[in-house]
């Protein structure tokens, strides 16, 4: 009986980590196009990866989009990875062209504690 417990248990197991990286690699096959379209379809298929979101609301502040939502978005993504560089770049550079510099330079200066590469003027 425990046998056949541990058994469904596997397959089980085995068929979730299937269906997740199915679902992963059609996210990563449609985001690699490369549009902001592309990119919001791909978020349907993982809303749950910080790096595709990441990309998502990046792409979308360097459009101009000066909406709330993409602040939402980029805080989410750095509460999902919080060593994102680029993350803390675009909110501290959202929030310069806000005009709080305290703010801004919080973002900017992890930016830089975490990225090496990256030097704020």
């Amino acid at each position: 009986m425990l046998r056949l417990i541990c058994r469904i248990l596997f397959i089980a197991f085995c068929g979730f980590a299937t269906w997740r990286s199915i679902r992963i690699a059609t996210a990563d096959w449609v985001a690699s196009a490369g549009t902001l379209d592309a990119l919001e379809q791909a978020t349907r298929f993982a809303p749950d990866d910080a790096r595709l979101l990441a990309r998502v609301a990046i792409a979308r502040s360097d459009a101009g989009d000066p909406s709330p939502a993409v602040d939402e978005d980029l805080r989410r993504a750095e509460q999902m990875n919080p060593l994102d560089s680029g993350v803390l770049m675009a909110l501290g550079i959202r929030e310069e062209f806000r005009g709080n510099r305290a703010k801004a330079e919080g973002y900017l200066v992890r930016a830089a504690d975490i990225d090496h590469q990256f030097k704020p003027a």
